[in-house]
This record gives structure tokens, C-alpha cells and sequence, in this order.
């Protein structure tokens, strides 16, 4: 058995760089109908700066969700594709769709008394 002592030599690990903010890509607006079922609009930003806006149906049937894609549409510009989302959710508020409201946060519970409360008991055996 041969004892070897070799030397270490440390690398200084580099200094985290902070991470670039990432850009928003995609804009949603969710729209609830009466019978449970849902509208997303979407309108999406791609990669070589044109845009398209689409709508996703989702249709509860029991446990089951089917989705339904349709109305695609390019766009020259992220802009125009915004200006059509929101005729297309106007539209839409027109045929019965609401506008589904996101809870966002932490909701807190309520008090469960308002006056200190006296120590329970022991119960003797």
C-alpha cells in the first residue's frame, strides 16, 4: 500500500451571473361559458417577430376535456395581433362568454376567535 500525497488545486468557481429576464411571449384572456365550458384567446408572439392569435375551446364531457382549436390568424406585428384579441373577446362577451377572474395571492384565513381564549382543561381519568 502506497501512501501518495498529491496536491490539490482549487479552480475558483465563477460568480453567478444574474439571469436575464425572460420576455413575455404569449398573452391569454380566459372567458367561461354557462354550461362550465371555456375560451381561451391567444394571441402569440413568434420568433421572427410576426405574430398569431388563435382561440382554444375546452369542452367538459364527465371527467373528460376535450380541446378544440381554431380561428388562426398570422399577424404582421405583435400589435395587430393584441388589437385582434381584444375584438375577438369583445366579440365574444357579445355571444354570453364572461370573463373568468383569477384569484392571485395568498387569501387568509378568518379569525377563529377575537378575545383570548381560556386554556382547556385536563380531563381527569
Amino acid at each position: 500500500m502506497s501512501t501518495h500525497n498529491a496536491t490539490v488545486t482549487a479552480t475558483p468557481t465563477p460568480a453567478p451571473q444574474a439571469k436575464a429576464k425572460r420576455t413575455k411571449k404569449s398573452w391569454n384572456v380566459n372567458l367561461t361559458g354557462a354550461t362550465g365550458e371555456s375560451l381561451r384567446v391567444v394571441a402569440k408572439k413568434k420568433g421572427d417577430g410576426t405574430a398569431v392569435t388563435f382561440a382554444v375551446r375546452t369542452i367538459k364531457a364527465g371527467k373528460k376535456k376535450t380541446n378544440e382549436r381554431g380561428l388562426t390568424e398570422p399577424h404582421p406585428t405583435l400589435e395587430t395581433a393584441l388589437a385582434k384579441q381584444k375584438q375577438l373577446v369583445a366579440a365574444a362577451q357579445k355571444m354570453g362568454w364572461t370573463i373568468r377572474e383569477t384569484k392571485q395571492g395568498f387569501e387568509r384565513k378568518p379569525d377563529a376567535f377575537t378575545a383570548l381564549p381560556a386554556p382547556t382543561k385536563a380531563n381527569k381519568k
